[in-house]
């Protein structure tokens, strides 16, 4: 069983939430404007797995602590103290536009 976790930052700052899944180019664009970004920036994901076997079945860490550990760069030390293994799955960077988010507005 594992714990999935993926943390999002638009540009440097963290999304105070940890998703499931990785987020699509419109949840990056939902995202921005719910950070109350209006212009141009970058929306990063990351997807860890802690634990091993069946993806996102068990949850080991609460969000809260998750995203503390996160920030301050100390997840796989974290699981670690409970012999778990993490395991960053994938990377994903979404430019979102001005005009992107523009059109968010207006709908």
């Amino acid at each position: 069983m594992s714990q999935r976790a993926v943390f999002v930052r638009v540009d440097e700052e963290l999304y105070p939430e940890v998703l499931h899944s990785m987020p699509d180019r419109e949840e990056c664009i939902s995202i921005a404007r719910e950070l109350e970004y209006e212009g141009p920036c970058e929306v990063s994901a990351v997807w860890f797995e802690i634990g091993e076997g069946e993806s996102d079945t068990d949850e080991f860490f609460p969000e809260e602590s998750m995203l503390e550990w996160y920030r301050k760069d100390c997840i796989e030390r974290e699981a670690a103290k409970l012999g778990l293994h993490v395991m960053v799955v994938q990377c994903d960077f979404t430019h979102v536009s001005e005009s992107d988010i523009e059109v968010e507005e207006s709908i």
